[in-house]
């Protein structure tokens, strides 16, 4: 965003033809994606002829690219694009937006039938959702940031986990990213014994969806029932 390039964002839920379509109709040229994904994405190269880089993210360090791409397609791990920008020395050159109402994000929609929807949302529109969170934690953080901490659980898809994301990142908050297998003690992801990421991180904020704070919520009264009264 800072070069001024409009960013998308696409569930992988949606599925190859709804990935197809959002890629297509936005023209996207780069892809940023999780090491996991790759194969999928690689299955569908073909039809997706504007993309020219793929940035994908490790879950392990020792994960390694064992599949050939094409080779008019640049693919680099995060940790290799950080070491290329390292290494160049050229000052960043960038255009600003010139009009507010540019659009600064396309965010596709999930959970509707056929093709998902793009909701574009303009700079200015992204600016006034930052100022109402500016207006709302001021005091909950006004003891230092330093003592604060985000627990990402919401992905970037979706729009409150991306703005309140960036909020935070302006501000200089530590982010912590969990999802539905890590996020407790007794999800899914995790051997007995193991911690959650909630209980590990201790994050003094979060955002989450009813359905999410259900669950949380259900697990404290488990425990809580459990104990002896005494």
């Amino acid at each position: 965003m800072k070069i001024n390039a409009t960013l998308c964002t696409l569930f992988s839920t949606l599925g190859t033809p709804g990935l197809i379509y959002g890629i297509n109709q936005t023209e996207s040229q780069t892809i940023i994606t999780t090491f996991d994904l790759l194969p999928k994405l690689k299955g569908f190269l073909h039809e997706v002829p504007n993309l020219k880089s793929i940035v994908y993210i490790k879950n392990t360090r020792d994960q390694s690219l064992s599949d050939s791409f094409p080779d008019n397609l640049s693919v680099k791990s995060l940790e290799q694009l950080e070491e290329c920008g390292t290494n160049d020395k050229r000052e960043l050159e960038y255009d600003l937006p010139k009009d507010t109402k540019e659009t600064a994000v396309i965010m596709y929609t999930s959970g509707t039938t056929g093709n998902p929807k793009a909701v574009c949302i303009s700079h200015k529109s992204l600016m006034a959702s930052l100022k109402v969170l500016l207006s709302n934690t001021t005091d909950d953080m006004s003891d230092g940031v330093d003592n604060h901490s985000y627990m990402s659980y919401l992905p970037l898809a979706h729009i409150l986990g991306f703005t309140f994301e960036m909020f935070l990142l302006f501000g200089g908050v530590r982010i912590g990213y969990s999802s539905p297998f890590t996020l407790t003690d007794t999800s899914p992801g995790l051997a007995k014994g193991q911690l959650g990421d909630a209980r590990l991180l201790q994050p003094t904020s979060m955002t989450a969806v009813p359905l999410v704070l259900d669950r949380i919520l259900k697990e404290i009264y488990e425990k809580l029932n459990s104990r002896s009264p005494i």
